[in-house]
């Protein structure tokens, strides 16, 4: 309570110094005014949570004082005093913003009491405020997770924006050629050229010193150009936003004032942005950077991932010339089987990278073996079915591709448990290693290789057919059998079986 500062305005000397005495007793600090131009003197210089005035004063009343408080957005609360015959009055200050008002004479108990409840409902409000706003930055947190790609992030960060804020209109600018541009309008107020002109100049001033900014409707009226382009009707915020489109913006929301309608509270202040939606409007923009900046760092490390996962790919083929491009194949085919099945897009990125390096550990068999015409003796199949730990081995090291590990490790295993190289049989296998033991298997049967030719698409399918349940899934085997059979996978049934 002693935190709490308060501004008593009256031209009576007496009522001044009772209630200044008694409100310092209950823990309160007091400043005095005799009229409301000494009150504005005394509150542009001290902070002030809560001014009590009487109406009736010479020089500046209270009514007015309250109308200048408003207009200089200043978040103080208000009580009014006044006499029975000026009642009409006191309803005037409320709805010009007054918290409450109290007759005279008064108890001074009546008005402890007064003073506190209005700063109980300030801390409530404050309360209320603070929750809302972690609410509204929880949920963009939430909706900003669920986009994969920055045009999507920045579309539903901007429908968030207008949720939240309810702007009249937004602009969000980008540099271009050292000037600031509109990349995205919305609203009409924008059709103006001159005021999206003037805002552009704007958004180049919070652009260099990379700090958001409120425009008060009061400062914008006092600009000449502000002036001709009728601007000072409207209330405006500002603030960087970082690392969309590789390049830092600013955005910009504007909201009409003219004309406001009564708010919740049936008072008459204005629905202009203040120091608390700055606050919060900065929150979002700085949420909505990192969300940027966080996708565009994933998007790089998928572009280093897919070139550390091609140039082990080529390498491989380099030692088999028959494998060339059955990797690609192989995750062409599950990718359609994947889809068909119902997985869903992290599953099938997975699939996709797991089928591409299935075969990688083949980097680590000796090329007489890779290459042999004839049957492999044990020994030599021996060597051979090292390849998937090899593969782990090697991808191992690289954290971003842990969870595909299991399905490069596993794809030689066997539905009926025969398979290796742990000799794991039916529902232990991961599913989407049952997905890559198919693909391989029919594109391995359909491409020519060191120890077969090819066979033909129907041939492969009748293999597949007497092989599941024994070594492959049957419901996979029956999903690819029913994607060729209905015409859904050309590209991959054009093969026909070479004769020497």
């Amino acid at each position: 309570m002693q935190s709490r500062r308060i501004l008593l305005v009256d031209d009576e000397p007496a009522l001044l110094e009772v209630c200044r005495e008694g409100l310092n007793e209950k823990g309160y600090s007091v400043l005095t005014a005799s009229n409301g131009e000494e009150a504005l003197q005394l509150l542009e210089q001290e902070h002030v949570d809560l001014v009590v005035s009487d109406i009736k004063m010479p020089r500046l009343g209270g009514l007015d004082l309250i109308k200048e408080i408003r207009e200089r957005h200043l978040d103080i609360a208000v009580i009014v005093l006044t006499g029975y015959g000026t009642i009409e009055n006191a309803v005037e200050c409320l709805q010009q913003g007054a918290s409450e008002y109290l007759l005279k004479p008064f108890d001074f108990s009546r008005l402890t009491h007064k003073i506190e409840k209005v700063f109980e409902e300030r801390r409530l409000k404050q309360y209320d405020s603070e929750v809302g706003g972690l609410l509204h930055i929880l949920s963009l947190e939430r909706e900003l997770s669920m986009e994969l790609d920055e045009p999507s992030l920045l579309k539903r960060f901007l429908r968030h924006v207008r949720k939240t804020f309810r702007p009249t209109a937004l602009a969000y600018f980008a540099p271009r050629q050292e000037r600031m541009e509109p990349l995205i309008v919305l609203g009409q107020y924008f059709k103006d050229n001159e005021a999206l002109e003037w805002f552009e100049q704007a958004a180049d001033s919070v652009a260099s010193t990379a700090q958001p900014r409120l425009f008060d409707p009061m400062n914008i009226a006092a600009s000449k150009l502000a002036k001709k382009i009728a601007l000072s009707g409207v209330s405006a915020m500002a603030a960087p936003l970082n690392a969309f489109y590789e390049q830092d913006g600013v955005l910009v929301i504007v909201r009409d004032t003219q004309n406001a309608p009564l708010n919740g509270n049936g008072n008459g202040r204005s629905n202009g942005f203040n120091l608390n939606d700055l606050q919060l409007f900065s929150i979002f923009t700085a949420h909505a950077g990192s969300a940027a900046g966080y996708h565009r760092s994933c998007r790089r490390m998928q572009r280093m991932n897919v070139e550390f996962i091609t140039s082990y790919v080529q390498a491989v083929e380099a030692k088999d010339p028959y494998t060339k491009g059955h990797s690609e194949v192989v995750r062409d085919i599950c990718l359609l089987l994947g889809e068909a099945l119902g997985l869903d897009p992290d599953q099938l990125n997975d699939l996709g990278a797991a089928a591409l390096l299935h075969d990688i550990g083949k980097i680590g068999i000796p090329d007489e073996i890779l290459n042999k015409p004839e049957a492999l003796t044990s020994a030599e199949q021996r060597i051979m079915r090292r390849h998937p730990a090899i593969a782990r081995d090697i991808l191992a090291g690289v954290k971003s591709l842990n969870s595909i590990l299991p399905l490069v490790y596993h794809h030689h295993e066997r539905y009926d448990g025969s398979g290796y190289p742990d000799g794991l049989n039916g529902e232990d296998i991961p599913y989407m290693a049952r997905i890559i033991q198919v693909a391989d298997g029919f594109e391995a049967m359909t491409s020519n290789r060191a120890y077969q030719q090819a066979r033909g698409a129907q041939e492969a399918l009748q293999i597949l057919q007497a092989g599941a349940g024994k070594q492959w899934d049957p419901r996979i085997v029956e999903a690819w059998i029913h994607l060729v059979e209905n015409g859904d996978a050309p590209r991959f049934c054009t093969m026909s079986p070479v004769t020497s």
